[in-house]
């Protein structure tokens, strides 16, 4: 194993990056001994899946299942996520990347965002290698105990008081994460993790890919997420979570006392029901 200097910036100067056989790794500095004695302890140097750090997560759905890791020294355990492209392209692109960009990018945003102090997960490491003319890549940030992604939540049934109080969680969490700069290319239901139950549920926003850090998130684009999210619940048949009650609790949550932002979101309601509508023909089963 073996360490490199990384020539990208001030964003390296909280991660090493590291060399396992095949493997380049980019740890955060907190995580960089505990990293390298599961490497050692799994031989990593001649695996040929990130899958070997650790063990399948039998609760995970999506594009690929998760892995849970357990660092050595560390009383808290990693959420490992690998990479894959979605949309129309996806059984053909799979997990084959260009590159380590796209991970590493998603690693400096959450970073970034994580130091303003906006409610996304601790980033921990990225894994990747070559695979011919192509690269595999997985991401890891600290797993979040007890906690469940929004659709998960959703399917135990809640009750129309936790409904109310977690879509009110849910605003001030969007907002929080708009606020601090915050610009995220998919936000769905799945990607808030919902925690915590007393004074009130805990969430983060998660899986930050292709996601950005801006100065000023304007009306018009906070509108937008907000509408997507609206979108997917209506996509996978959430109906319950689209009552009026629950609706103006997350607005309440999101706006807070900010009449202005209140008044420039409803403006931009009937622009984003159109968008909507035209989505909903490309509809596919979650």
């Amino acid at each position: 194993m073996t360490d490199r200097h990384a020539q990208h910036g001030a964003f390296y100067d909280d991660f090493k990056e590291l060399e396992v056989g095949s493997w380049r790794v980019v740890v955060s500095d907190q995580f960089t001994d505990g990293f390298r004695l599961l490497a050692d302890a799994v031989n990593f140097a001649q695996c040929n899946s990130a899958e070997a750090l650790g063990k399948s997560d039998s609760k995970s759905v999506g594009r690929a299942r998760n892995t849970i890791i357990q660092l050595p020294g560390h009383d808290v355990r990693f959420q490992l996520r690998p990479l894959c492209h979605g949309g129309v392209l996806a059984p053909i692109t799979g997990k084959r990347f260009a590159g380590l960009d796209r991970p590493l990018q998603e690693l400096r945003v959450t970073a970034g965002l994580r130091k303003r102090g906006a409610p996304v997960a601790i980033p921990a490491f990225v894994v990747g290698r070559r695979t011919g003319f192509f690269w595999e890549a997985s991401y890891a940030t600290v797993h979040i105990e007890d906690a469940r992604d929004g659709a998960a939540f959703l399917d135990t049934g809640p009750n129309l008081n936790t409904l109310e109080r977690t879509a009110r969680a849910a605003g001030v969490a969007i907002r929080d994460f708009h606020e601090l700069g915050g610009w995220h290319a998919d936000l769905h239901i799945k990607n808030l993790l919902i925690g915590g139950s007393t004074p009130e549920p805990e969430v983060t926003i998660i899986d930050l890919d292709r996601a950005r850090i801006t100065d000023e998130i304007s009306a018009g684009r906070r509108m937008q997420e907000i509408m997507r999210l609206r979108r997917s619940l209506i996509k996978r048949g959430y109906t319950n979570a689209l009552s009026e009650s629950v609706g103006r609790a997350f607005m309440d949550g999101y706006v807070g006392h900010d009449a202005e932002l209140r008044s420039q979101l409803n403006a931009r309601v009937r622009a984003e029901r159109v968008r909507g509508r035209a989505h909903a023909l490309f509809y596919r089963a979650p």
